[in-house]
């Protein structure tokens, strides 16, 4: 949805997920959920919140002296965001948090061939803490995303052109 949303606002767009599987396939590293979710917690350790920041919009051929609107993928810790608003600056950095439902999410597990239990051990990993406590009351925009996409790229969308 954020590649979509950056095409439509003609905004460059970068994602941590892509640069964490960038580095695991760089690393010989399987991409699946788990290991994804600890080479990016030992990311973000060993090379502090900034330096993956940095890294992040490297991967995704940006500098880090934009002047212009950028769409981020993938924010899940705090740190992170504040480094990415330090990165950013001058241009503001607006947080849009999707908030999804237990049930709406273990629905799309579900048709995705993934058991609501796995997805409950995913996110007792450190990577998904800030996600669940501490993200949204950061955002400056929460949308409910057991709504149906298009409502929830129309709102996003709606409130980026705006921001």
């Amino acid at each position: 949805m954020a590649t979509a949303l950056a095409a439509e606002l003609g905004w460059p767009s970068a994602s941590f997920s892509s640069y964490v599987r960038a580095e695991a396939r760089r690393r010989a590293i399987e991409e699946r959920r788990r290991r994804l979710q600890d080479l990016g917690a030992l990311m973000i350790e060993t090379m502090g919140p900034r330096a993956f920041v940095e890294g992040m919009l490297d991967n995704a051929g940006l500098t880090t002296a934009a002047d212009s609107p950028l769409l981020v993928e993938g924010v899940r810790h705090l740190t992170v965001l504040g480094a990415l608003r330090e990165v950013a600056s001058p241009v503001p950095t607006q947080l849009v948090y999707l908030d999804v439902s237990d049930t709406e999410r273990n629905r799309r597990l579900a048709a995705e061939g993934v058991p609501a239990k796995e997805g409950d051990e995913w996110e007792e990993h450190s990577t998904e803490y800030d996600v669940l406590h501490r993200l949204e009351p950061e955002a400056e925009l929460v949308i409910d995303a057991d709504k149906p996409a298009d409502f929830v790229a129309n709102t996003a969308l709606d409130w980026l052109s705006r921001a």
